[in-house]
C-alpha cells in the first residue's frame, strides 16, 4: 500500500503563499483523488508542470486536447476525457466564483468551511478536498493571517531552572516534556485573532491595575484534577492577585470562563492515556518550593510546526505601578 503523498514530495513551497505554488497543490490533489495509481499521478502532475498547465488561465487556454494530451503522456489514459473535463470545469468555476484558489481559501471562515466550498467545485469530491487540507491546514491561519493567540505569564528563567533539574533524570518517561521556553501559566486560552492591535490597546490598560506579586507552587501531581490524567504540572496554592489579574484580563477581552477557584500551575509534560499505563508512578505528588515574581504577563503566539507548538512573545505587559 502506497504511503500519503504529501506537497513537498512533489517540490510544491506551500509555505510562500503563492497562488501558483497553492494552485499546483490543488492541481496535484485532482489528480490524486483518483483511484489510479500514485506513479501515475505523479508523473501526470510533471508533465502539467512540464507544459506549464500550473494556473486556472494556463488550463483554459491549453483547452481539453492539449489536456488530454499531457493526461496520456503521464499515462492517465483511464481517466484521461473525464479529467479533462474535470479540471477545465474546475477552472472555470475557480476564476469565476474566486479568481483563483488563495480567494477560495481567504474566503472560508474556517477548515470546514473550506472543505464544503472545495466540494461545491464540479468534480472535487471528499478524498481530493482531504488531500488538500491535510496539508494546506499547517498554513491556513497563516494565509488569513489570523494568528493562534492566548495570555499568559511566562515562567521566568529561574522557574525553568528548577523545572529542568527536576525533570533531569525522567526524560526517560514516556511522555512529550514541554520546552523549558514554552513554560507558562496561562490566564486566557488560546483563540484565533486577526486584528493582534485591537487586543494589544485591550491588554495594556489592564497591566496598571494589578500591582507585581508572587505565586509559589508547592507541589508536583498529574493533572487535570478531573477527568483522565494526560499533563505533569507544577501546581501552587489559590492566589487573590493571579485570580484577579485573569478577571481582568477576561473582561478586557470579552471573555469569561468557569466561575471557579483558579490554582496556577504550569505544564511540564504532556502524555496519552497509553503512556500513563507505562508509567512506573501512578500517584505522583511531590513536594516542591518554587516561588515565581510576576512582573509582567504576555500576549503570545502559538505557531504550529511539524514538530509540535513554538510559541512567540507578541508583547509583553509590565505590572505596576511599583512600589
Amino acid at each position: 500500500m502506497p504511503g500519503k503523498i504529501y506537497s513537498k514530495d512533489l517540490g510544491i513551497n506551500l509555505e510562500s503563499g503563492e497562488e501558483k505554488e497553492v494552485f499546483k497543490w490543488f492541481l496535484a490533489c485532482v489528480l490524486f483523488g483518483k483511484p489510479i495509481q500514485q506513479n501515475v499521478a505523479r508523473l501526470t502532475y510533471f508533465e502539467f508542470v512540464k507544459n506549464g498547465l500550473v494556473s486556472p488561465d494556463k488550463i483554459l487556454k491549453a483547452g481539453w486536447e492539449k489536456l488530454v494530451k499531457a493526461l496520456d503522456k503521464g499515462h492517465y489514459v483511464r481517466y484521461d476525457y473525464s479529467t479533462a473535463d474535470k479540471l477545465l470545469e474546475i477552472c472555470r468555476t475557480l476564476k469565476k466564483e474566486y479568481g483563483g484558489v488563495m480567494n477560495l481559501i481567504k474566503s472560508s471562515k474556517d477548515l470546514n468551511d473550506l472543505r464544503k466550498r472545495l466540494e461545491e467545485l464540479k468534480g472535487v469530491g471528499p478524498v481530493t478536498s482531504g488531500i488538500f487540507i491535510r496539508d494546506i491546514k499547517m498554513y491556513f491561519n497563516k494565509y488569513k493571517k489570523i494568528k493562534r493567540i492566548f495570555v499568559a505569564v511566562k515562567s521566568s528563567a529561574k522557574i525553568q531552572s528548577l523545572a529542568f533539574e527536576w525533570s533531569k533524570d525522567k526524560r526517560d518517561w514516556p511522555v512529550r516534556w514541554v520546552p523549558n521556553e514554552n513554560l507558562h501559566v496561562t490566564l486566557a486560552p488560546p483563540w484565533d485573532e486577526g486584528d493582534i492591535g485591537a487586543v494589544e490597546d485591550k491588554l495594556g490598560g489592564v497591566s496598571r491595575e494589578i500591582k507585581p506579586f508572587n505565586l509559589s507552587f508547592e507541589r508536583i501531581v498529574y493533572g487535570p484534577r478531573s477527568g483522565r490524567y494526560r499533563l505533569i504540572w507544577a501546581e501552587g496554592g489559590h492566589s487573590p492577585e493571579l485570580e484577579e489579574l485573569k478577571k481582568i484580563i477576561e473582561k478586557s477581552l470579552g471573555v469569561g470562563g468557569k466561575k471557579r477557584e483558579l490554582l496556577p500551575h504550569v505544564t511540564l509534560a504532556r502524555f496519552g492515556p497509553e503512556s500513563f499505563l507505562k508509567l512506573k508512578n501512578k500517584n505522583l505528588n511531590e513536594k516542591i518550593d518554587w516561588t515565581e515574581s510576576v512582573q509582567s504577563f504576555e500576549l503570545i503566539e502559538s505557531v504550529l510546526l511539524p514538530a509540535g507548538a513554538q510559541y512567540k512573545v507578541l508583547k509583553s505587559f509590565m505590572l505596576g505601578p511599583y512600589e
